[in-house]
């Protein structure tokens, strides 16, 4: 199970530092770029992130999966898994999700087809509530592997 909550911490820190990087340079950088080439940049930029983000996203979801298995389908408990450590990763990688799906990618839908100020501006605003959801789920990991590589 340690292995796991690695694995899953890794994909955590490699998403927030992600979507860091999205937030403060390429979100702001579509705004630079917006002109009659814009439905260009925008599907290079969707092929492009899509195989970064996509796999590393659905490895969090799957070990956050995995996470909470112990509290609820008689998995052997080691000594230093929680049910709130557990449940709190899985609440959050669910909530990136949904935001992901909800806010995210209809604002990308819309993009692609020309950049419009609004839809722009609501994706930078739906991005920092993932990119603070996704820095707080870091934090969650960071304190969780601490007491998983003390015990």
């Amino acid at each position: 199970m340690k292995t796991v909550l690695v694995v899953h911490a890794g994909c955590v820190f490699a998403m927030t530092g992600i979507l860091w990087l999205v937030q403060l340079l390429v979100y702001p950088t579509m705004a630079i770029v917006a002109g009659p080439n814009y439905s260009e940049y925008q599907a290079f930029h969707v092929t492009r992130i899509t195989p970064v983000v996509g796999p590393t996203m659905l490895l969090e979801l799957a070990t956050a999966v995995v996470l909470v298995l112990p509290g609820t389908v008689g998995v052997e408990r080691a000594s230093w898994w929680s049910p709130a450590f557990a449940w709190g990763c899985l609440a959050a990688t669910g909530a990136v999700f949904a935001a992901t799906a909800l806010w995210s990618v209809p604002r990308h839908n819309i993009l692609a087809h020309g950049f419009d100020a609004a839809a722009h501006q609501a994706l930078v605003s739906s991005n920092l509530v993932r990119t603070l959801v996704w820095s707080a789920h870091s934090v969650l990991c960071g304190v969780w592997l601490h007491r998983a590589i003390a015990d």
